[in-house]
């Protein structure tokens, strides 16, 4: 038959596992890490589960699935019930997974070691931290998941040592950070981004919250993901820290303006590679499009790939024409503008 039924987007699902929880007939499960519908016939269709997707992957759809068995769904609930105590298969969030960690107890330190906080500043959490401060001046921000510090040992030593360290928890807060974070950004001369978050899904929502701030702010910063696992710790380092190029095809001609697309009253990039040295993006200016003045931690080398862009540099204006080329010298005050429809490669030298 055809009728309403959710859908979910494995893309933007981020693995919270909240809608498994609020879904009472067990319609949905969490498989490999994200929220899947594993019954049509479990799934009444009224959508308990929409208003708690914090990512926007659940919609409804018209489609041909077997009618709610309402008789199936009761005796499951019973099933769930009647093994509530019993040793059963996680299939909430991986997040919230219990598990025991053990620990060596072979080496004892004959003497404690006594070590000095390295928090910068108060408050800390993200939700109330100012987006003005004195001590975002200049400062190598550092952004981590509540939960980090205590499955990392060396966390001040390691990471907090030297930066302002704002913490949250995606889940636990049920907020959008990006707004915020992009306001911190945006509004202080930041220095660089590290995002310490644990390798649960569902705090990938700190790691997208910090990109996505990134972005918008229009600034050109170093910036880094490290992840810390339950059992070890690794430095993932995922896109900002890869050594290879991506999002553009390799070994074949390429027309670098045609590798990007303009969108109507947007900014629009795309990055092809970053890391601690060096940074190369794509950017389309739809027209009258800027990304206001700001500072670089590093020399910054435009080229203009199509249309005439308006390059600010110390209050100085220059106009960039097809195939012409200028640098925003690290630390100077610039800005971007679309004087007409306006593409360019950008290269940062940190």
């Amino acid at each position: 038959m055809i009728r309403r039924i959710i859908q979910i987007d494995e893309e933007k699902c981020n693995g919270c596992g909240a809608c498994a929880e609020a879904c009472h007939e067990g319609a949905i499960g969490m498989v490999n890490g994200k929220a899947t519908l594993l019954r049509d016939d479990y799934c009444d269709g009224l959508g308990d589960c929409l208003p708690t997707c914090p990512t926007g992957a659940i919609s409804f759809v018209e489609r041909e699935a077997a009618a709610y068995d309402e008789k199936a769904v009761q005796e499951n609930m019973r099933k769930k019930a009647k093994s509530n105590h019993a040793a059963v298969p996680h299939t909430g969030c991986p997040g919230s997974r219990m598990q025991r960690i053990q620990h060596s107890q072979e080496t004892t330190p004959s003497a404690r070691v006594q070590t000095e906080s390295q928090l910068g500043q108060w408050p800390c959490q993200i939700k109330l931290v100012p987006t003005n401060a004195p001590y975002f001046d200049g400062a190598k921000l550092l952004i981590a998941a509540d939960c980090s510090a205590y499955a990392y040992a060396r966390m001040h030593e390691d990471f907090m040592r030297g930066k302002i360290t704002i913490i949250g928890c995606p889940k636990l807060d049920s907020i959008d950070y990006s707004e915020k974070l992009t306001q911190i950004i945006q509004n202080n001369n930041i220095q660089s981004v590290t995002v310490v978050r644990m390798e649960v899904p569902c705090c990938g929502g700190l790691e997208l919250a910090a990109k996505k701030a990134l972005q918008a702010s229009g600034k050109f910063i170093p910036w880094q993901i490290v992840t810390i696992s339950l059992v070890k710790f690794w430095n993932k380092r995922r896109d900002t820290m890869s050594k290879k190029m991506k999002n553009i095809a390799q070994s074949e001609v390429l027309t670098l303006r045609e590798q990007i697309s303009y969108q109507e009253g947007q900014v629009v990039s795309k990055t092809l590679t970053q890391n601690q040295a060096v940074s190369i993006t794509l950017f389309s200016f739809a027209k009258g499009e800027e990304i206001s003045t700001h500072e670089s931690g590093g020399d910054a080398f435009v080229t203009c790939l199509d249309g005439i862009g308006k390059i600010t540099i110390d209050g100085v204006e220059y106009l960039l024409h097809e195939g012409e080329s200028i640098v925003m010298p690290a630390g100077h005050p610039h800005a971007v503008y679309g004087q007409e429809a306006f593409k360019m490669l950008l290269v940062v030298v940190f």
